[in-house]
């Protein structure tokens, strides 16, 4: 069983350098809006939220984010037409809102990422020591 430090180490890494480590420098916004329960179509929305959204915030910290997360609606024609949206603001053009309803995380990431004209990070600019879980630390 992995120690925490090994495992706050792997969250870092994974954070700072997965797929979603990405500059956007003409970016002056980004929301979300999708519902609290997976039904209906917002798995990949929470999924994207979860697991791809701390990566852009952390290269990205000058972008405010915006997450709406909504109560379940009373019916079931309601919970159906409840929206999952991505809204990306840019300086320079006209704003980005992707569908995320019915979609899986890596495919709504990977039209974000082509729609929004993003930068990979470089490697050498991400502050992510090494680990080797056999060092002995002195802390």
């Amino acid at each position: 069983m992995p120690s925490r430090i090994t495992t706050q180490l792997r969250n870092i890494q994974r954070i700072a350098l997965g797929r979603a480590a990405v500059s956007l420098p003409r970016m002056t916004s980004l929301s979300m809006e999708f519902k609290k329960r997976n039904s209906h179509g917002h798995m990949g929305a929470r999924k994207f939220w979860h697991e791809y959204l701390p990566s852009l915030q952390f290269h990205n910290p000058k972008v405010p984010v915006h997450v709406t997360i909504l109560d379940d609606p009373d019916t079931l024609e309601a919970a159906k037409a409840a929206p999952a949206i991505l809204r990306a603001e840019f300086t320079d053009r006209a704003p980005v809102v992707i569908d995320m309803k019915g979609r899986h995380s890596d495919a709504i990431l990977a039209e974000f990422l082509r729609q929004s004209e993003a930068v990979p990070v470089s490697l050498k600019t991400v502050p992510v020591g090494e680990f080797d879980p056999k060092q002995k630390l002195n802390i």
